[in-house]
């Protein structure tokens, strides 16, 4: 069943990828967002298995994970009336006919796009002996009817080995969403000297001050490998890191440059979303502790800072930069 806060959660995400990417379609931006929620792939991996577009034959995306190969299809609404239907059987039948073709060899190029015939070709040559197909319906729609699932099951089950499809609806998506976000991360950092102060206006409160480059770097990396960033942190930050783009290479040439003193003054910071801050007030350098925290707004500065600190940590010594600290309690149940 469709509801309208599953329905926002899920709108609010897409329009904010098909504006911050200038994308034309929030249905584009929701296989994007949807990729990255389902299999959790970054965004060259999304960017290269799309195949969305003219002759796709309902065939929207494809991703090769060594012998395992992802089939994806989506439908999105931008109108929350039409979330109550049902994903159209039509289309599904489309899909279903193309995806016979894909898995039993049989599809021919002229009938078919480039992006999907690139993976046609590129599934042939695996080396590996067993390929595994998994088939994706995707959708903030419900899910198929009975009858037009039923054909693509009939399809689907003449191939040995080949899973039932994987329906996903506006619900499960959600969930999965909800799931990423169970564990809790707790972190910590200080102010430097008296550089913070606090603001509060009813049940509302922020905690703005500066901190070193040094400390966001141990707050955003992982415990078990500290080469890597501990990706949980940002799952409330839609856009992913696109370690390529031009503004992440400014970031970095920035941070490595000799005036990177100058990096706070260039650079907005970055914006964090927690439980509760716990700090001594009125005191230098403040020893501060973030309770269930996520980094939802300079996920592009944290990573692209980790890229130096992985490179040339020396360099970090004299980078400071703004941190704004929103703090909105849970809710009981």
């Amino acid at each position: 069943m469709s509801n309208i806060s599953s329905f926002s959660l899920i709108n609010s995400k897409v329009q904010k990828i098909k504006t911050e990417e200038n994308l034309s379609s929030p249905g584009f931006a929701f296989m994007k967002f949807a990729l990255a929620t389902i299999l959790k792939l970054n965004e060259e991996e999304v960017e290269d298995s799309l195949t969305d577009g003219p002759d796709d034959g309902e065939i929207d995306a494809v991703y090769i994970e060594n012998n395992i190969v992802h089939i994806f299809t989506f439908k999105y609404t931008d109108q929350f009336e039409l979330s109550k239907k049902n994903y159209p059987g039509s289309e599904l039948e489309q899909f279903a006919l193309h995806v016979d073709l894909f898995i039993s060899g049989n599809l021919t190029k002229i009938t078919i796009n480039n992006a999907v015939w690139e993976k046609y070709e590129a599934i042939k040559n695996l080396t590996s002996r067993k390929i595994e197909f998994k088939i994706y319906v995707v959708s903030n729609k419900l899910e198929p009817t009975g009858s037009s699932s039923a054909k693509l099951e009939d399809i689907i089950a003449k191939f040995k080995g080949v899973e039932k499809p994987i329906y996903i609806d506006q619900e499960k998506l959600v969930e999965i969403v909800l799931d990423e976000k169970v564990t809790k991360i707790n972190g910590s950092f200080h102010f430097i000297d008296k550089k913070y102060f606090e603001k509060s206006d009813g049940g509302i409160k922020t905690v703005i001050g500066i901190i070193t480059a040094m400390d966001l770097i141990k707050l955003i990396k992982s415990n078990n490998d500290e080469t890597l960033v501990n990706e949980s942190i940002f799952n409330e930050n839609v856009r992913v890191y696109k370690p390529n783009h031009r503004i992440n290479k400014e970031i970095i040439e920035s941070a490595k440059s000799n005036r990177n003193f100058e990096f706070f003054y260039l650079n907005n910071g970055i914006t964090i979303l927690c439980e509760e801050v716990d700090y001594l007030p009125n005191t230098r350098n403040p020893f501060v502790e973030l309770t269930n925290l996520q980094i939802i707004n300079g996920g592009q500065t944290s990573h692209s800072l980790f890229q130096v600190f992985k490179s040339d940590p020396e360099k970090l010594e004299d980078i400071e930069l703004l941190v704004r600290i929103c703090i909105a309690k849970r809710q009981p149940n």
